[in-house]
């Protein structure tokens, strides 16, 4: 930045000097050629002159904008990549869960899924849609929990059905519903909000253990490899938008380093049981 100030500020330099010399030239050019014998030309004559050749130098002088304006488009670079970022896991969440919800309905058989796991998965999008949204942060930097909110709550319920348990699935999402409508119309404080992003932060921390104790007792991987691994690389990605988008929210990217931990864990067990 420092070389192009110097380079703007030389600029201007050799552009006045050129203005200046052209001045003399225009003045000596309009005396030699003055059919007064000589005398000087009329101030108005001289003016307009003058001002003419100062518009060609300036036309030819290179304009120093332009290379500001591209330092600038670099330096929103992160920002871009960012955006990029969001619209490319909002695309992709819908297909994160998707493979279980399949699986599910293929096999009409819910014995290797966790109904804890799916609970609390529900429970922690929904604290997890509580903070950003009084926070006011952009859509765009938690779309994807909407989409798996909605799809955690198919899974609970086609295990629950598939395990003769849709009353207590009613009874839950009730409850669920009226706690979230409640809170969400609070004026809630920073210090609340935080507390509740680290209820949530425990959550899911949680949510993914009866998975793996499941998948022990069983000796059998009975997630989806697909799931784990898009949900690990979503975290990464997540990760990294926290921190240009959302300068770093400490709560926000311990969830996000978190997501990224539990799901290399089930990664892991995949391998384990393969």
């Amino acid at each position: 930045m420092l070389f192009l100030l110097c380079f703007c500020m030389l600029c201007c330099c050799l552009s006045s000097t050129s203005v200046s010399s052209s001045h003399k030239h225009v003045l000596r050019q309009l005396q030699h050629h003055d059919g007064t014998g000589g005398k000087p030309a009329s101030r108005a004559v001289l003016v307009a002159a003058a001002q003419k050749q100062a518009a060609i130098v300036k036309h030819k002088s290179p304009s120093p904008t332009s290379s500001s304006s591209s330092s600038s488009r670099f330096a929103n670079l992160p920002q871009l990549l960012a955006s990029i970022v969001n619209y490319i896991m909002g695309s992709l969440s819908l297909l994160l869960y998707s493979p279980i919800i399949v699986g599910l309905i293929r096999n009409k058989d819910a014995g290797g899924i966790s109904v804890s796991t799916w609970a609390t998965c529900c429970a922690s999008f929904t604290l997890a849609l509580i903070y950003p949204i009084k926070k006011k942060f952009p859509f765009g930097t938690y779309v994807e929990l909407v989409e798996l909110l909605v799809q955690s709550v198919i899974i609970l319920f086609l295990t629950c059905l598939y395990n003769e348990q849709i009353k207590e699935f009613m009874l839950f999402t009730l409850a669920l519903t009226t706690a979230a409508t409640i809170v969400m119309k609070q004026e809630l404080s920073p210090r609340i909000l935080s507390s509740i992003q680290g209820v949530r932060l425990a959550l899911d921390i949680y949510s993914l253990i009866p998975q793996i104790a499941l998948n022990y007792k069983n000796a059998k991987f009975s997630y989806s490899i697909g799931t784990a691994s898009c949900s690990f690389a979503g975290n990464a990605m997540r990760a990294y938008t926290t921190l240009v988008l959302l300068k770093a929210d400490p709560l926000v990217l311990l969830v996000y380093i978190t997501g990224c931990l539990s799901n290399l864990f089930l990664i892991a067990q995949y391998f384990m049981y393969k």
